[in-house]
């Protein structure tokens, strides 16, 4: 795995990051999801590697990455601290301003990387989410079946982490069932990975940390955000409005998620890609590729650069950018529109992905 790669440790303020590093060409930082690793990403990486300067890290508390102990009020584990971290990452390998692609809950990361420093990050591709504040919003008895995991994991301490630490190869083993399906969609090195960390205690107690602050403290600082709609990012409230959008219609059943077709309570899954597929590796770069390519540039919202021409095709949102057109890509966002003065800007369409749970 990770053939032509190095490795890197790198102390920050508050938390020292492992990370691989690789390829050529612009900075793209690739934040991974849960239970996963930086691993999740080795598939794609090679192909990647191609047309990007690669750095995939290990979140805050995840694989061989460390922060800080628990806190009271979850501050350490949240997406505004793990968003600083990522910055402070790129600034230490050089790269002031870098493409940022996140996957579940290293999307949710990313999501708050791009509101907070947004003078830093390109463009932004989220895979496999809806924001967190809707996602609670939302929330109902199917949907609460059907994400358990985010109510279990944020529970008080230490009753998660105890059940966890009992048999952590079952309770990994059992979400992976859960989300992806079938045995062979993972490659067995990437599955010892995962669950190889969840046998370290302090790994447990992050990644419920992790929860508990999207339970609390990333709620509570994202709905600021919302009710603010007057962020450090001038469009911001925009951006906001256009994931909460996706969420809405997703609720509603009106997205179709990668693979499958969308329904009012859930949605059919379908892995990224079969083991040892070159077809499902060349689609999985290519979501990566064609989101990056078609996404918003942050830099259009600060009024630098021309935005893509958005249009509406059979009910979901298509965008045009630099002669790239990508229609139901797994998650997008379209031209974000000029607002009048002070009035907040009507929301775009867009696109999402979802999947049995929400991650």
């Amino acid at each position: 795995m990770f053939e032509g790669f190095t490795e890197k440790r790198v102390a920050l303020a508050e938390a020292e990051i492992f990370c691989r590093l690789g390829g050529s060409g612009p900075p793209l930082l690739l934040l991974h999801g849960y239970p996963q690793t930086h691993v999740c990403w080795h598939r794609v990486a090679p192909r990647l590697m191609r047309q990007f300067s690669l750095v995939i890290p290990d979140l805050r508390g995840y694989g061989a990455s460390r922060g800080p102990r628990p806190d009271p009020e979850h501050r350490g584990q949240s997406k505004r601290a793990m968003a600083k971290d990522m910055a402070e990452l790129m600034s230490a390998l050089g790269h002031e301003r870098f493409l940022l692609a996140g996957h579940d809950r290293g999307a949710r990361v990313g999501f708050r990387l791009a509101l907070d420093h947004a003078a830093r990050v390109e463009r932004f591709a989220a895979l496999h989410i809806i924001p967190t504040l809707d996602v609670w919003e939302t929330m109902d008895a199917d949907k609460a079946l059907a994400s358990y995991h985010w109510l279990f994991l944020a529970v008080p301490a230490p009753l998660p982490e105890t059940l966890i630490a009992a048999d952590p190869d079952f309770y990994i083993r059992h979400l992976l069932d859960r989300w992806v399906g079938r045995p062979d969609a993972l490659h067995p090195l990437a599955v010892d990975a995962y669950l190889r960390q969840f046998h370290d205690a302090a790994v447990v107690a992050a990644t419920c940390e992790d929860y508990r602050a999207g339970a609390s403290i990333d709620r509570r600082e994202d709905g600021a955000d919302r009710a603010r709609r007057q962020d450090r990012l001038p469009g911001a409230g925009a951006l906001g409005q256009a994931l909460s959008l996706a969420a809405r219609r997703f609720a509603a059943g009106r997205l179709a998620p990668l693979g499958g077709r969308c329904a009012r309570g859930g949605a059919r899954l379908r892995p990224f890609h079969r083991r040892g597929s070159a077809r499902g590796l060349r689609r999985c770069a290519r979501l990566i590729l064609r989101g990056i390519a078609a996404l918003v540039p942050l830099r259009a919202q600060r009024g630098e650069g021309r935005d893509p021409v958005a249009r509406k095709s059979h009910g979901e949102g298509e965008v045009s950018h630099r002669g790239t057109s990508a229609s139901s890509i797994d998650t997008h966002l379209t031209r974000l529109p000029a607002s009048s003065a002070g009035s907040p800007p009507s929301p775009p369409a867009c696109s999402a992905s979802g999947r049995r749970g929400a991650i």
